[in-house]
């Protein structure tokens, strides 16, 4: 995408309240001129790890797990998936003894459906720094399909929490935290060069107020400040990119 492109695209996939869990589509596409990144937001019950522990490990002393599987969605890069994969392996180890085989097969079919909608409301035409997280979702919705056909329950479980955190990663909060990051590398740089600008302290406040957001859920309003912050510091740094996704996914 070119600089300046603006979209806002929110896929919203709603739970019909009959306790069988199928999924409608209520509202499938959402255009807000005002955003800057594309993103995906789901109202949905994806699996994710926090859901898992819920479900089926309370009492088990897993608080610390959720903490840092919270806190890894405040970094950035290949780190911040290591550190989640290793959580989804040893929480699924933990909470497969705690399940039967067909509890997550309502999971596996949200998954599948929510993929269904964004299939539906994208097709094939959508911003280059989804396709990492949509080809992981897919890719895990089909092994947790496969461990559970053979009734391997621990690797449904992993795989399927993975699937949630790989469409989790294109949602406004997620990337707007990848935003962050990415400024506050670029500060760091300035600093080093010590070239401070009107632009740079401009772009400090505005990353002040998106670390405020998010900590407020503040998602959108997150997503839209750190973007400007960005592009701020681009014009402050010769031949930074000039995409307006985050740098890992440009």
């Amino acid at each position: 995408m070119r600089p300046g492109t603006i979209l806002w695209v929110a896929l919203l996939v709603g739970c019909a309240l009959t306790g069988c869990g199928d999924l409608t589509l209520t509202d499938p596409v959402s255009m807000d001129t005002d955003e800057t990144v594309p993103s995906l937001q789901f109202q949905t019950q994806l699996l994710t790890l926090p859901q898992a522990v819920e479900k089926w490990g309370r009492g088990m002393a897993l608080q610390e797990s959720v903490a840092r599987w919270q806190r890894s969605w405040e970094e950035s890069g290949p780190e911040a998936e290591r550190t989640r994969a290793e959580l989804r392996r040893a929480v699924a180890s933990l909470l497969a003894h705690e399940l039967e085989q067909e509890e997550l097969e309502g999971p596996l079919a949200e998954l599948d459906r929510t993929l269904g909608g964004v299939q539906q409301l994208l097709g094939d035409d959508f911003p280059t720094h989804f396709s990492p997280a949509l080809e992981s979702a897919h890719r895990e919705r089909d092994r947790a399909r496969e461990s559970l056909e053979s009734g391997e329950v621990e690797a449904a479980l992993e795989h399927l929490m993975a699937g949630g955190d790989g469409l989790q990663s294109v949602t406004p909060g997620a990337l707007a935290a990848e935003l962050i990051s990415e400024a506050e590398g670029q500060l760091r740089r300035i600093e080093g060069d010590g070239s401070y600008s009107e632009e740079t302290e401009r772009a400090q406040r505005l990353l002040i107020g998106a670390r405020d957001a998010l900590e407020r859920d503040g998602g959108v309003v997150a997503l839209k400040r750190a973007w400007y912050a960005v592009r701020l510091l681009d014009s402050a740094l010769p031949g930074t990119a000039t995409d307006d996704a985050p740098s890992g996914t440009r």
